[in-house]
């Protein structure tokens, strides 16, 4: 009954090692670059044809009258199992990456062939080659056939032991320098080598038993499906964790690039202000000469009798109006293009803002009140730029009114990076800007009045760059 039962057992073995040389074959169709799965897939085939072959001779042990010599599944077995060892040398070589990789694979295969003609030679057994008999398994009787083999089959089980050996060695030291997804693999190696020794023992006559190799093998393949599968994990995760890096790497490199395109219009339009600035420079020098000569003249025209002269009065109203807007543009022009430098001196800021709020609220329909949050704070800067900065601003916040509204200049002490400074906000209920005019506002010459020359902005900005500020644009 036992006998049957192991038999059972082997036949069941056969059959789940088909099923899983398929799934290894399938595996190595979908990662070819893996060639680990197709070499286990070819072992455990092998094995497959070696647990049945050891599966049909216990179910005929215990038939007495069947001569074991002549009986095809003991050769059988034995072919599967030189094949099999082969194998087992080419996957951990090839799993290991050992340097000697393709002489060790060429000569274990070399070697097997070498193996399989001494058996088909009929060199493999000695004679008589096997008897009936029983082995003790568990307390348990079995029948089986015990066989002697001759001394060139028994260097096959000498060399397969120090294979078992090298198997445990190679595995277990690839465990332990870090490629922990070896555990499987190393923990059935060592089963095999069990079932290898038990093997060795029987066919050198030193204890009768049964063939536990199967059992020992089967140990290993599934140790080594595991290994293959949480390396592919581990590769899985490491690929997932190597995309992430990355998208964060690509990001980061779009990033810079827009930044890199930024800088460069940055720079290009810095080039093209600073060309700019030195033509305009240039003009309001050659004109400032021929607009002084022409407000004298009209200073000189004004004293004399306009009547008696038969002088027109209005135009010359008009030109008088007019070079004193063109003096005021190249004053402007003079002052964006000269480098701004504060001399700074203790100023009382209420006083310096109080002429300002009365000027603009002196105008028709502007309402201008200024208010402080707590006590007036003290200051250092340039009194003469900061009374332009505030004009400028003011006058800005009128144009927007469109002929009536609310002014509020708000000042308040506030404490950002660990540095006192003082904040000061003009606010209208104007019109507004848009998110074009936002942008450009701080452009040289562009505004969205014809009559104003667009320069205000951009020095008041300078001003309060000089004064260690910032000029922010709110709507």
């Amino acid at each position: 009954m036992a006998t049957l039962i192991y038999a059972g057992a082997m036949y069941t073995n056969a059959v789940v090692f088909v099923g899983v040389a398929a799934f290894l074959l399938r595996a190595w169709t979908h990662r070819r670059e893996d060639t680990e799965y197709l070499i286990a897939s070819m072992m455990t085939i092998t094995l497959a044809g070696y647990a049945y072959a050891v599966a049909v001779a216990f179910h005929a042990s215990i038939i007495p009258s069947v001569s074991p010599r002549s009986w095809l599944p003991v050769d059988v077995a034995t072919l599967s199992g030189i094949l099999s060892s082969a194998c087992l040398i080419h996957f951990v070589v090839r799993y290991a990456r050992l340097p000697c990789e393709t002489l060790v694979i060429r000569t274990s295969y070399a070697a097997a062939t070498g193996y399989l003609i001494l058996l088909g030679a009929g060199g493999w057994w000695t004679s008589p080659p096997g008897v009936h008999g029983t082995a003790r398994v568990f307390d348990l009787e079995v029948n089986t056939f015990f066989f002697e083999v001759t001394p060139l089959a028994s260097s096959f089980y000498a060399a397969l032991g120090l294979v078992l050996v090298a198997t445990v060695v190679v595995l277990g030291r690839l465990y332990l320098s870090g490629r922990t997804e070896s555990k499987g693999a190393f923990i059935g190696s060592i089963l095999l080598l069990l079932s290898g020794v038990n093997e060795m023992a029987m066919a050198m006559g030193w204890q009768k038993s049964i063939s536990l190799v199967p059992l020992g093998y089967s140990a290993f393949i599934y140790g080594v499906i595991l290994t293959l599968v949480t390396r592919y994990a581990q590769r899985s995760v490491a690929l997932e964790v190597r995309t992430a890096e990355l998208a964060s790497r690509s990001r980061e490199l779009e990033t810079s690039y827009m930044q890199l395109q930024e800088t460069e219009r940055a720079l290009v339009k810095s080039a093209q202000l600073a060309d700019v600035g030195r033509l305009s420079h240039v003009i309001a020098e050659r004109i400032q000469a021929p607009l002084a000569i022409v407000k004298s003249t009209l200073v000189q025209l004004k004293t004399v009798n306009t009547q008696q002269a038969n002088l027109p009065v209005d135009k010359l109203k008009i030109i008088d109006t007019e070079a004193g807007q063109l003096a005021e543009l190249v004053n402007r022009l003079l002052c964006y293009t000269r480098s701004t430098t504060a001399k700074l001196t203790p100023i009382d800021l209420q006083e310096l803002l109080a002429p300002c709020v009365m000027r603009s609220g002196a105008i028709t329909g502007v309402d201008a009140t200024l208010q402080c949050e707590g006590s007036w704070p003290s200051i250092h800067g340039d009194a003469h730029l900061l009374r332009q900065l505030f004009d400028d601003l003011i006058a800005n916040a009128i144009r927007s009114l469109a002929g009536e509204g609310k002014i509020t200049i708000r000042v308040r002490a506030t404490h950002e990076n660990d540095v006192d400074a003082t904040a000061i906000t003009i606010a209208d209920n104007g019109l507004g800007m848009t998110e074009e005019d936002m942008g450009k506002a701080m452009t040289p010459f562009y505004s969205t009045h014809s009559d104003h020359h667009g320069l205000g902005l951009p020095i008041s900005q300078r001003t309060v760059e000089a004064h260690g500020g910032s000029l922010t644009l709110e709507s």
